[in-house]
């Protein structure tokens, strides 16, 4: 049986990038029962998420199939990454800084910052959104 995920697993899927991220990330299904899940939900909510991003410059908090930083990359945002996994990290193609979602910290601002399903996986999810809130006006949490 393949690993490979196709259209017809996902329902419709609007961009080769977002193909290409589905099918390497198939492999670590297998592993983490659940993650189809937040990957299903990444590619339903990609284009909405584009739509209502303010500005050019883009947080992404947390790359996991990397469906919806491909849909800001495809719609000409600059993006930049905040993932916490070492293996992850080595497969986002944009800007990216290795670090905990707590543990990120920066001197810049960011015309919109996206956080999809990541207050689910910190500590403290009030502290994390006081703290997006220095850097943008605006964000776009999903969870």
């Amino acid at each position: 049986m393949s690993n490979a995920l196709h259209e017809h697993d996902v329902g419709p899927v609007n961009s080769a990038h977002a193909v290409a991220a589905l099918n390497a990330t198939a492999r670590f299904n297998d592993v983490t029962p659940d993650k189809h899940i937040e990957d299903l939900c990444q590619q339903y909510a990609a284009d909405w998420i584009v739509e209502n991003v303010a500005g050019k410059t883009v947080l992404d908090l947390g790359y996991g199939a990397g469906i919806v930083t491909g849909a800001l990359m495809d719609a000409g945002k600059e993006v930049t990454v905040v993932e916490g996994s070492p293996v992850v990290f080595e497969r986002i193609p944009c800007s990216k800084v290795l670090a905990l979602f707590e543990d990120f910290d920066t001197v810049h601002s960011f015309d919109t910052i996206v956080a999809s399903h990541v207050l689910e996986h910190v500590a403290d999810p009030v502290a994390l959104l006081k703290k997006l809130r220095l850097w943008s006006k605006r964000l776009i949490v999903l969870v």
